[in-house]
């Protein structure tokens, strides 16, 4: 594990992000002042989709966004028309049950962006490990990923190693990472640190297992004689893992089911040190940068991270890095 802040990010992920985004419009043949269709069936505010709007608008990229949280039917019946109307599309995260109809209703004239963002088979069989990756479902989902590839003009991941690994696995040819990055109209901040001490470290997620938290957890209780140390968490940390009940009598820890989205900056400030992620064992922890971390660093914070070749990619040399044992 490292703890990073700002300075230590040499890696210019934004200008890069610009430049790809221009080279995916040249693959599909859009032109200046050419309007797309986002589409997308989930929250309008994750830190995903923020982003990529974010990156339409400062490249003067028009976009109009058509958001159908939940109402899938009502997204593909809208489709007859907006085929009327664009002839490029980017359909959003979370849209790996839509694409299929996206293409049919589309047909093969229309140019296609896909945010997959996170492949179907590695978070259902490795990652979540709710079906077992040599199954008939688990071959299925392998099979649906490279299937969706095929379906678009280009695939969206967010960092190189996530692409390496689509290639390898999935023998896609059509991927480009986009990196995560976050609102910086909301999370934006700067702060001088007076010293390296730390007494206030915060963590905040929905607990996903790519999150790592029982990790964190196990970590947390290691410096519970560290009265001088307080964690703060928030998300549904009880709730999740409610069975270690030891874990929730720690003298040096508190946990808030909820905060308001737009009181994370706030919250994030007010502490001398951030954990970001990801702290799982499993692979895909390994591949990818959470979105918290960029929020985190964005606000000026010290973020706790993994040692990992995702965030290898955006750090300066390990000299510059303070080891965290």
């Amino acid at each position: 594990m490292k703890v990073i802040s700002k300075k230590d990010i040499v890696f210019p992920y934004r200008e890069y992000n610009d430049a790809t985004l221009k080279d995916i419009l040249k693959r599909i043949g859009w032109h200046e002042g050419e309007r797309i269709a986002f589409i997308s069936t989930y929250d309008p505010t994750y830190t995903r989709t923020e982003a990529l709007r974010d990156l339409f608008a400062r490249n003067s990229v028009p976009v109009e966004y058509f958001f159908y949280s939940g109402a899938t039917v009502r997204c593909i019946g809208d489709l007859f028309r907006l085929r009327r109307e664009f002839r490029c599309f980017v359909v959003g995260f979370r849209g790996h049950h839509i694409l299929p109809f996206v293409r049919a209703t589309l047909g093969k004239e229309k140019r296609i962006i896909f945010d997959a963002f996170v492949s179907v088979f590695d978070t259902l069989c490795c990652d979540r490990q709710i079906v077992a990756p040599h199954s008939t479902m688990g071959r299925f989902f392998h099979w649906y990923d490279r299937w969706l590839s095929d379906l678009s003009d280009v695939v969206l991941v967010d960092t190189q190693t996530h692409r390496r690994y689509f290639e390898k696995e999935f023998h896609c040819r059509n991927v480009f990472p986009l990196y995560v990055d976050c609102n910086r109209a909301l999370f934006s901040g700067c702060r001088t640190w007076e010293s390296d001490e730390v007494r206030k470290v915060l963590w905040y997620g929905n607990c996903l297992p790519l999150q790592g938290v029982e990790n964190i957890l196990r970590w947390v209780k290691s410096l519970n004689g560290r009265r001088d140390i307080r964690f703060r968490f928030i998300g549904p940390v009880r709730e999740r893992y409610g069975k270690h009940k030891e874990l929730f009598q720690l003298q040096n820890a508190e946990f808030l089911s909820w905060v308001p989205y737009d009181a994370l900056p706030e919250e994030i400030r007010n502490v001398d040190l951030c954990i970001g992620g990801h702290f799982s064992d499993r692979a895909k922890a390994r591949r990818v940068i959470a979105g918290k971390t960029f929020q985190m660093l964005s606000c000026g914070a010290r973020v706790l991270v993994a040692d990992n070749e995702a965030h290898a990619e955006i750090l300066c040399s390990a000299a510059s890095l303070h080891a965290v044992p």
